[in-house]
């Protein structure tokens, strides 16, 4: 038996007053600072997400380039990235100059881990 339309008269019929006055009510402000912060946590979780995709491949990079820096590869990733100019194309290069810095630590870990283990 469907309970929503029993429930929809309950509501209808019920008058306001019987609801607890001490509910806060929150402001519409509040919620939407709250609906965006949510809203701000999932695309956090998303490029944390796809941070940790990037450094998982670029350990597949070791041993299949002569060094682990590229500088002139460096440069042509902040160049593509930069040309889009929907972010400052500072904050693009310093961003990515993490990541580069990042992933060179990871391939030389796993290097350093290859050479301690003898693989």
């Amino acid at each position: 038996m469907n309970l929503f339309p029993i429930f929809y008269i309950y509501l209808f019929f019920t008058p306001i007053y019987c609801f607890p006055p001490s509910l806060p009510t929150p402001s519409w402000k509040e919620l939407r600072l709250k609906w965006i912060r949510k809203k701000i946590d999932v695309v956090d979780d998303g490029i944390y997400h796809l941070i940790q995709k990037r450094l998982e491949l670029s350990k597949n990079l070791q041993g299949l380039k002569p060094q682990i820096r590229d500088p002139i590869r460096e440069v042509v990733i902040v160049s593509r990235l930069q040309k889009k100019r929907k972010l400052d194309s500072n904050f693009v290069k310093n961003v990515w100059i993490l990541f580069f810095q990042q992933s060179y630590l990871v391939q030389q870990t796993s290097n350093d881990k290859k050479d301690h283990f003898g693989l």
